[in-house]
């Protein structure tokens, strides 16, 4: 049988030129302020008012500077490598200037860094990972953020990066301006000792000694008809957009060392898609010399699932795991995971590697990044056979959602779980507004 002709051809291509006519890269400052610390908000106005045009939040970044200000000693801190400047953001929130709220997310400095990983290998960190975030695949960021020296004083030392605007659904499309309304995107800056490793024991920086400045938000706009517009990524209905996609919602619970547990997941969507569990142990989370946002365990878990209005969901693994010899069942275990990331043999998955992902033991984690592992724990509520005109997941409109974990560990730990869900973002093109629907059900398949 003959090939077919490597350039055959079952549609015209598109001339990207008539699509978008012209491009636009723009900046925008904060609205609250020129310099920050650690644990403030920043907040970043995009003008919105064009209708003819569209925002490309896709590559949309932030970019600053970052100065260690403390005055005594040659005191210093350093990114945590697998999460670099990301660590600093605790809280992202995606609204509009009249209050219509796209995406609010906190513990947005666990989530994003263990997606990271989900594709990144060390290359990537070590190389444009470091250039952008300070990321290093070693545990700990190469660069220095160095306080003033006794003798030196070289207190002045900067160090710039960017920051991504990323797990949100305006970051997933080109997104309509032609609203009366604004986007305001706000960050909400974490503390000292949950961002950042420190060097000395006892002068670890306050909050108010590590200051951010230099805040630039760059972000491309094209000019787009109407009809291309509704070709790349959204519907035109009834003179209105409508974006389809997903965003992130989190709930954090405190567990004192108990073998068993559950935890009513209290937030209402109308889609669930999955449900990411991350264990970290409490006593690590902050201190002067940590890796909290990326020292996740296992802590001796045997079993972990949801139910929902009676109905068992397993989690990604869809087995148990042995405590007792975590070589058994970990390779069935570890090739869940992978189907749940988007394929068996999914090269992208190439730093969750089996020693990593069998992690078990929980304790105190120095700063080495073999101590700390990869560790999660996910609950796929779609059937894996969604498209661009179908979705799967469950409602879980009415707080019926609850999570069951058993494990061995007694070891005091702080768990997270993060719910991705399906949203959808309508804007009525004669009135200029947004509206989010999110907490209703689907109707239908649209």
């Amino acid at each position: 049988m003959a090939m077919l002709p490597a350039d055959m051809k079952y549609s015209p291509e598109m001339d990207a030129n008539k699509y978008a006519g012209s491009k636009e890269s723009l900046t925008a400052n904060p609205s609250n302020g020129s310099v920050y610390y650690m644990n403030q908000p920043i907040e970043i106005t995009v003008p919105m008012r064009q209708p003819d045009y569209v925002c490309d939040f896709k590559n949309a970044y932030v970019s600053f500077q970052i100065q260690n200000k403390q005055g005594t000693g040659d005191n210093l801190i350093k990114f945590q490598g697998l999460v670099g400047s990301i660590g600093m953001v605790n809280q992202q929130v995606i609204k509009t200037s009249t209050g219509v709220e796209f995406s609010n997310c906190d513990a947005y400095n666990v989530l994003a860094p263990l997606l990271f990983e989900r594709e990144a290998d060390a290359n990537w960190y070590d190389g444009k990972g470091n250039i952008l975030f300070g990321t290093s695949s070693t545990g700990i960021g190469t660069e220095t953020i160095r306080g003033a020296e006794t003798a030196a004083g070289d207190n002045l030392d900067k160090i710039h990066k960017i920051l991504p605007l990323i797990n949100t659904g305006i970051a997933q499309q080109y997104f309509p301006m032609g609203s009366l309304a604004d986007i305001v995107l706000r960050f909400k800056l974490d503390t000292v000792s949950s961002a950042f490793v420190g060097n000395d024991a006892t002068t670890l920086p306050t909050d108010a000694q590590v200051e951010i400045s230099n805040i630039v938000l760059h972000y491309d706009i094209y000019r787009m008809s109407d009809l291309a517009l509704s070709s790349i990524n959204s519907r035109l209905v009834n003179n209105s957009y409508v974006i389809d996609t997903t965003d992130w919602v989190h709930q954090q619970y405190s567990d004192t060392g108990l073998t068993k547990f559950n935890v009513q997941i209290g937030f209402a969507k109308r889609k669930a898609k999955r449900l990411i569990m991350v264990m970290r142990d409490t006593a690590n989370l902050t201190g002067l010399q940590n890796l909290g946002l990326q020292s996740r365990t296992q802590a001796g878990l045997t079993k972990v699932y949801a139910k929902l209005d009676g109905k068992t969901y397993q989690s990604s693994s869809g087995v148990e795991f042995d405590n007792a010899n975590n070589n058994l069942n970990v390779v069935d275990a570890y090739a869940e995971l992978l189907k749940s990331e988007g394929a068996l043999l999914d090269m992208s998955s190439n730093t969750n590697t089996k020693a990593r992902f069998q992690l078990i033991t929980g304790g105190t984690v120095p700063i080495t990044l073999g101590a700390c592992g990869s560790f999660y724990h996910e609950i796929d509520f779609s059937n894996s056979m969604d498209t661009e005109s179908s979705v799967s997941g469950v409602a879980i409109d009415h707080n019926n959602l609850q999570v069951f974990v058993e494990k061995t560990g007694t070891t005091a730990l702080t768990v997270d779980f993060f719910i991705e869900f399906y949203n959808q973002y309508t804007m009525n093109r004669s009135e200029g507004v947004w509206s989010v629907s999110d907490p209703v059900q689907f109707s239908q398949v649209q």
